[in-house]
């Protein structure tokens, strides 16, 4: 099963860190659009509680910790 298979069947959408919110984040890269993303734009993005999963690891933890976000890193 191809990656556009599992996303239709999960019924995935693109969205906005601007626009909507979500649960979870996973950061998996690290182009320069998102290196200019503030802690503060990212909790704005993500409900409370919600998890900011860094596998670049370009985020402060502490800072997206005090505003009551799980951070997870590699």
């Amino acid at each position: 099963m191809g990656v556009l298979s599992v996303v239709e069947k999960l019924k995935f959408k693109p969205g906005s860190l601007k626009d909507d919110k979500y649960h979870v984040i996973i950061a998996a890269v690290s182009h320069a659009e998102y290196l200019q993303l503030k802690e503060k734009d990212l909790a704005k993005a993500l409900n409370t509680p919600g998890i900011f999963y860094d596998l670049k690891s370009v985020m402060d933890e502490e800072s997206v910790s005090k505003r009551g976000r799980k951070y997870l890193a590699l």
